[in-house]
């Protein structure tokens, strides 16, 4: 071996510093708003925590190239459940028989963790043991090397630690070990010491320990196969042990996952960290936005009914007053930072190009719902939440922010807008920045604001609740809307 083994460690200071604030704070907005769903919506947020749960058992095994599903297949067994018959022979590499048994196979591991969370149990060597038999309980054989180097099939050993050493082989050639046979009890050992201190260590993100807990595993490799399906499986017993959702990583989020992977081995966990929690955040908005009264079965008792929604809705309006929409002064302040930074970014721009001879010309405008201007835009705000699966809540309180910038040729218009997000209100709001582009004698007035091609001129929406101090999440902020613009500017170029 090119490298020795090291044995893992807990959280470093570093590791624990890194800032996850929008997660830590859309978790808490999600713990205030869960119960009402839940009384509310119960039916539909248990389906849609089931389709969760379903799409993590598929796609976890996508990212070990155990099998390959087309997308038409998945979304059906999603859908529909896990059923032989919903599976051709051309829209996998596997019988569709034995895919199932597979696809079942990690929902039952899924499902065991995730009743050991809601009971509040701890993780043990032996559930971790219990979860890796069931895991590979229909995967009979993997690719291993013989002594010669010679890529053969071997018989799984499932459900116990691995018996043979094994490595990891990096770009260059170099060969790192993972963790020795005979070490590796002792190791499960102190990882679960290190995890049960660190959760109960005041301050430390749930998103930050899942990530250390799925890389320090992986550093690990405790099983002959399957370590990566286990690791996955473990951040799903934290998240969900703290009242969140499964995380699913999208076979499509593979790059970026394995490339996450490897900067924690050389020591930034700071990009598995952010890229758990913002699957979180995301899984979060997306519960918010479940329609009210989806699924819930008729009632004979109308009556009744009536007279507990009323009730229960009074009470909720009334917390909501003092507590939800105090995210409005959050959507406010950040909506004048937005302006004030526009201000000076398109200026400096637009600046730059007269100085080089391109005679350019732009304009900052703003509205919303306090100057009877919240209806400006709507469709492509209302478009682009749809197409994240979440709901913009445009009957509370929104603002826009609007940069133009246009030569004699091309019109570049940049969106933001600022508005909650969920169908009722749940005191969680997000900013989201569109773009369009039209030749400058296509102009479409303002106020009309007609359905023209978007361009999402952002990574991802950001967001924030009623609890955010916006001075504290400026930088933040900024750095979020820089990017924004810098990737609409590149388009605007690209178009002339």
């Amino acid at each position: 071996m090119d490298k020795p083994w090291v044995p893992i460690e807990p959280l470093t200071e570093k590791e624990k510093g890194v800032n996850v604030s929008e997660f830590d704070s859309l978790s808490q907005a999600w713990e205030d708003a869960r119960s009402a769903l839940e009384e509310d919506n119960s039916v539909a947020l248990a389906r849609f925590q089931e389709r969760l749960r379903r799409s993590w058992s598929v796609e976890t095994g996508i990212l070990e190239n155990l099998y390959m599903i087309d997308r038409g297949a998945t979304q059906t067994m999603i859908d529909k459940g896990f059923h032989a018959e919903l599976v051709s022979r051309t829209s996998s590499d596997t019988s569709p028989s034995h895919l199932v048994d597979i696809l079942k196979d990690h929902l039952e591991a899924s499902d065991m963790l995730q009743a050991m969370a809601r009971d509040g149990d701890r993780l043990t060597a032996n559930a971790i043991l219990q979860l890796h038999a069931l895991i590979t309980r229909h995967q009979d054989t993997v690719e291993a090397e013989d002594s010669l180097g010679n890529k053969v099939r071997t018989e799984v050993v499932k459900g116990d630690w691995k018996k043979l050493p094994n490595f990891r082989q990096l770009d260059d050639g170099t060969k790192i070990p993972y963790c020795p046979p005979e070490q590796v009890e002792g190791e499960i050992a102190n990882l679960l010491e290190y995890l049960e201190l660190q959760e109960g260590e005041d301050g430390v993100s749930p998103a930050i320990i899942a990530a250390w807990l799925h890389h320090r595993f992986t550093l690990m490799h405790p099983f002959q196969d399957g370590n990566g399906r286990v690791a996955r499986a473990l951040v799903n017993f934290l998240f969900v042990g703290q009242g969140l959702f499964p995380v699913v990583i999208d076979r499509d989020e593979k790059s970026q996952y394995i490339d996450a992977l490897q900067n924690a081995d050389k020591g930034d966990i700071e990009p598995l960290v952010q890229m758990l929690a913002g699957r979180q955040v995301e899984a979060i908005k997306q519960a918010l936005s479940i329609a009210q009264g989806e699924d819930v079965q008729r009632s004979t008792q109308v009556k009744d009914l009536a007279a507990g929604i009323v009730e229960r809705v009074n009470r909720r309006r009334q917390r909501e007053q003092e507590e939800f929409r105090a995210v409005d002064g959050v959507l406010e302040k950040l909506s004048e930072y937005a302006d004030s930074l526009l201000q000076s970014q398109v200026g400096e721009f637009k600046q730059s190009l007269i100085a080089g001879g391109i005679d350019v010309a732009s304009h900052i405008d703003s509205g919303g719902t306090h100057d009877d201007r919240g209806h400006y835009y709507r469709w492509q705000i209302v478009e682009s939440a749809q197409q994240a699966g979440q709901w913009a809540n445009l009957e509370e309180s929104s603002r826009w922010v609007r940069a133009l910038i246009e030569d004699s040729k091309t019109r570049l218009r940049i969106l933001l807008s600022f508005h909650h997000i969920g169908r009722q209100l749940s005191g969680v709001a997000e900013v989201t920045a569109i773009a369009d582009l039209e030749s400058t004698d296509q102009h479409q007035s303002d106020d009309e604001a007609e359905r023209s091609s978007s361009i999402h001129c952002m990574l991802k929406p950001f967001s924030i609740t009623w609890r955010n101090d916006p001075a504290h999440e400026r930088e933040r902020f900024e750095l979020w809307l820089e990017e924004c613009l810098l990737i609409a500017l590149r388009e605007w170029a690209d178009a002339r």
